[in-house]
Parts: structure tokens; sequence; C-alpha cells
């Protein structure tokens, strides 16, 4: 902990830190929910950041440096917030600000239970997370005082494959039962210098996760503009 109570950030280097020129790049994707071994690192200098600029949400914070290192135009974040932060009242100026930043393609509401598990080693308490995917503007959509009206996917996962004691979620008949399915499996056995493909089928459960089929979907909408039912 020493190290970390020693920490400091020269927040007039930072202002100037922003993504070198000619230096950004196409895709980031970033987590505010989950903990990790820096957590207390990064909640120290959000501190000092929110302390000198007022800020109340260190999210924002997440949210404004990773449009900074994505390319104008047509850079692109996918990033976990708290749903209250898309949705409660008093966080209405933050939604602004996105969209006037950003073009918002995608927002996915997704179950708290894998963030119980993530967290509950740092002893914090997991928000129930939302996924967004912006597009960062350029400046000559920044220039502009109106912007046109766009399309974004909405979806919601309401399983993840994984329960809150982080034990996996397969997929049940309406009376509770897990379900078996038949899936093919193929083999590749070597018989001299040939190989020999066996084709089998076993019977085995399935996990319950809905984010492949989201993923699926957003690929779709990203090329036809349109989701199928």
């Amino acid at each position: 902990m020493s190290e970390l109570e020693n920490v400091d950030i020269n927040t007039e280097t930072a202002e100037k830190d922003n993504a070198p020129e000619n230096f950004y790049i196409d895709i980031l994707s970033g987590n505010t929910e989950t903990a990790n071994p820096k957590k207390l690192l990064v909640q120290k200098v959000l501190r000092q950041l929110i302390d000198r600029y007022g800020f109340n949400r260190g999210e924002v914070l997440f949210v404004e440096r990773a449009l900074q290192w994505v390319k104008p135009g047509t850079g692109r974040v996918g990033i976990l917030l708290p749903d209250g932060l898309l949705g409660n009242p008093g966080n209405e100026y933050i939604r602004w600000w996105i969209l006037l930043h950003c073009e918002v393609m995608a927002s996915v509401g997704l179950p708290i239970e894998p963030f119980k598990v993530t967290v509950k080693e740092y002893g914090l308490t997991p928000a129930l997370p939302s996924l967004l995917v912006l597009r960062r503007r350029s400046q000559q959509d920044l220039n502009q005082t109106m912007h046109p009206d766009y399309k974004v996917l909405m979806a919601v996962a309401d399983r993840e494959g994984v329960d809150a004691r982080g034990n996996p979620l397969f997929r049940r008949s309406p009376d509770g039962e897990k379900l078996v399915f038949d899936e093919e499996v193929i083999e590749r056995v070597w018989h001299g210098n040939q190989v020999e493909i066996l084709r089998t089928t076993r019977r085995d459960k399935k996990v319950h996760d809905e984010l492949p089929i989201v993923a699926g979907k957003f690929w779709e909408f990203l090329e036809t503009g349109e989701v199928m039912e």
C-alpha cells in the first residue's frame, strides 16, 4: 500500500497528454465496472482528478479518455458503464455529452451476475452494467449544430453463461430440467502420413449465454442497418 499512498498525478501534464497526432487507434474496449489488481491505484488517480475538476463520476473520465485515443470520424469505443449512468435523471448531462461527441451504435443491457463474481475478491459491490458501442464524431461533425437521426441497436442479454457464484449456467426447460443437445464433434486422427477425419455425435448440456446472439445481431445491424426477428 505504500506505493499507492505516494502516487501523485501531474494534472497539468495530463491535460496535454492526449493521443499523439497521427497515432490514433481504430477500436478500443474498456471496462469501468470490473475490478483488477490496479483498482486502488486507479481510484486514487481518479480522486485527484475529480477533486481538481469537480467531476462526481469517474466513469466520465474513462469515456473521455477512451475517445481521445480513437480516430476522429471512424474510431469506435466499446465500454462497460453502470446502467444508472444511462438512465438516472441526475446523469442527463453525461448523456448529452456522449451524444454530442459520439454516435451511439449500440446499447446492450447486461446481467449483473458475472460481475458479482469478479468484484467479490476486492470487496466491491457491482452496479447493473450496460455495454455502449460508440463512434467518435469527426471535427466536421462537431462543427454542425444539428445531427441527422440515426438508428441504434438496443438489446438486453439476460444470461451470460454463469450464475452469481461463478458456476456454469446451463439451458433449462420450463420445468427447470437441464436440456441436453446433440452436438457434432470432429476429430482428426493421424494414420501414418494421412489424417483421417472422424465425425461423431455427442449429447451434452449447453451453457446459456445470449451474448453470441447479441453479437450476431450487431454484425447484422452494421451490414444492413436492420435486425431481423
